[in-house]
């Protein structure tokens, strides 16, 4: 019997999701401390469970109820934080693409042989 891997597609898609997000609201989460408590423990809670029920469209809902305010001169330190946030989310979404990509394939490959 083959080995069953567990399909990731929703998973997938809502780091994805979420990670767009971030890059559409970095403005209002650089600015705001609550914002970026926020997404930054929603982002440790998805990237260490993969089964965590994370609701997009709520987040989205709230922030955008945030007011974006003058800069403090520390945006700078945090636009970095938040790209490397960017990046881990978006790296995920990229292996496990990949990831996916070789199971097809080698489920494909055992099935000709």
């Amino acid at each position: 019997m083959p080995h069953a891997e567990k399909d990731n597609r929703e998973y997938i898609t809502l780091v994805s999701e979420f990670s767009q997000l971030i890059k559409r609201y970095q403005s209002i989460i650089k600015q705001d401390s609550v914002a970026r408590c926020m997404i930054g423990f929603s982002a440790a809670q998805l990237i260490r469970d993969p089964d965590y029920s994370l609701s997009v469209e709520s987040i989205e809902s709230w922030l955008q109820t945030r007011t974006v305010m003058d800069s403090d001169g520390d945006s700078e330190n945090r636009a970095g934080n938040l790209d490397t946030l960017i990046s881990i989310l978006d790296r995920i979404c990229d292996e496990s693409t990949l990831e996916q990509q070789a199971i097809s394939t080698k489920e494909t490959c055992s099935e000709f042989s």
